[in-house]
């Protein structure tokens, strides 16, 4: 039983309270929730994650013919199922981190991180996803790229991952994805804009929310968890960041973060990201 609100009735002469009304509530039931949530994730993470460990590696060999030459057939059924191990990989790390965001035990550790090095890592990252799928990343105008800003850099490297994948799943082949940042006195803001299927008005309002995905038929087509926004957002803001969005549907999208700077800004000027990375 914990106190939720109390208020002081009279005092006596000296102000010191003589009768006081209070509301409790007990807590009983919503830790024994907390209790079975958190023992079903530390199920989940060692009865799902070992095994699907080992599928995915076994996939891989099979997928790689060091084992056996796969006819067409049998090498479509292999791809299937590596792409729907990915999946469910993917869910489960992202029930996992949503878990430990929840329970405390991925508190931010802010560092003084060069901008430009942070995009350059994440850029060099998803090079491969996006040559995949036959799609190009560009960098666009960047002012003030060697702009020191303050961020978890494992946070922010799982920002800028999971808005790439994003803008890679959501967009068509032979497609752009343009990459850029500005700095002002205080923030920094860097962009990921696509021009995939873009998203409704009416679902931007909740397009973080968790497990929370578009309603439609090319988005079901893409299977995703619907935690990859949420985990966005959850993780910007531990950074003391924003993140928002703009979007015309059939057009594209837009995601941009905004940081704090680690210094004010001296001057400005246009300086290019590390080389572009270009679908084969």
């Amino acid at each position: 039983m914990v106190p939720d609100q109390a208020r002081n009735l009279d005092y006596d002469k000296n102000g010191v309270p003589r009768r006081q009304v209070a509301c409790i509530f007990d807590i009983h039931r919503q830790k024994l929730a907390e209790q079975i949530k958190s023992e079903f994730v530390s199920t989940m993470n060692h009865e799902l994650r070992t095994p699907l460990t080992s599928i995915k590696g076994s996939l891989q060999l099979l997928s790689s013919g060091k084992l056996m030459e796969l006819n067409p057939s049998a090498g479509h059924l292999v791809n299937m199922a590596m792409t729907n191990t990915e999946r469910l990989s993917a869910l489960v790390e992202g029930i996992l981190d949503l878990e430990r965001l929840d329970a405390g035990r991925m508190p931010a550790s802010p560092e003084t991180l060069p901008l430009k090095e942070v995009l350059g890592q994440c850029l060099e990252n998803a090079a491969g996803y996006a040559s995949t799928h036959g799609i190009e990343i560009v960098h666009g105008c960047c002012t003030g790229a060697d702009t020191l800003i303050h961020a978890d850099p494992a946070h922010l490297a799982r920002v800028m991952d999971n808005l790439l994948s994003n803008a890679i799943k959501f967009s068509g082949n032979s497609t752009q994805i343009t990459v850029s940042c500005e700095a002002s006195n205080d923030h920094v803001s860097f962009s990921v804009a696509d021009q995939g299927i873009g998203i409704d008005p009416d679902f931007r309002e909740r397009m973080f929310d968790r497990f929370t995905q578009f309603d439609g038929s090319s988005t079901r087509a893409q299977q995703g968890s619907g935690l990859g926004l949420a985990i966005v957002r959850e993780l910007v803001n531990r950074m003391h960041g924003e993140v928002s969005c703009t979007s015309v549907p059939g057009e594209g999208s837009t995601f941009t973060v905004t940081l704090p700077r680690a210094h004010a800004v001296t001057s400005a000027q246009i300086i290019e990201l590390p080389s572009q990375h270009t679908a084969a």
